[in-house]
């Protein structure tokens, strides 16, 4: 999820999720928000307003707000006037401003989840591997005495009773 780029995008039922690890579309996409981009095709239609995801003459991944649509006179192609909304203090304005090749866009935002972004930079952690593998196993390997816990729980004639492993000869 760290990465996304038209040659080996991490494409999930048309969508491509992304970490966002920039403040620049505050506050619609925050830091460590994960972001969903729809895949760009001849039928998913760009207009103003849109955040795309596209890349740079420099083979680099950008995501920005498409401030105007037009065809550009010298090689008359649809082109995008983009820029980001947030600019951090002390940062030249307009630095970030310029203009792309419609056909450069891969991805269109359509939707963002914070917590989920959160949980998987988490899981990405080392504590978070760790407690991702080790929570399931502890409770695979403990399925049957918290299973027999949960009955006498729930069952108030058994409510003081410990739990009796049967010995094999019992079965």
């Amino acid at each position: 999820f760290s990465y996304a780029s038209p040659e080996k995008e991490t494409s999930i039922m048309g969508f491509i999720p992304y970490i966002f690890q920039s403040s620049t579309m505050e506050p619609e996409v925050k830091y460590n928000d994960i972001a969903f981009f729809e895949v760009v095709d001849q039928y998913v239609q760009l207009s103003t307003g849109d955040v795309v995801l596209y890349k740079d003459e420099t083979g680099i991944f950008q995501v920005r707000r498409i401030e105007k649509v037009f065809t550009d006179e010298t090689t008359n192609l649809p082109s995008l006037e983009v820029d980001i909304d947030y600019y951090p203090e002390g940062s030249q304005r307009g630095i970030l401003h310029g203009y792309i090749a419609q056909n450069a866009v891969y991805g269109r935002l359509v939707g963002v989840n914070r917590w989920l972004g959160m949980i998987i930079l988490f899981a990405n952690s080392v504590i978070g591997r760790i407690l991702f593998m080790l929570v399931p196993i502890i409770l695979l390997f403990f399925s049957k005495q918290i299973n027999d816990f949960f009955k006498r729980v729930g069952d108030p004639k058994r409510r003081g009773e410990r739990a009796i492993v049967p010995s094999p000869e019992q079965e």
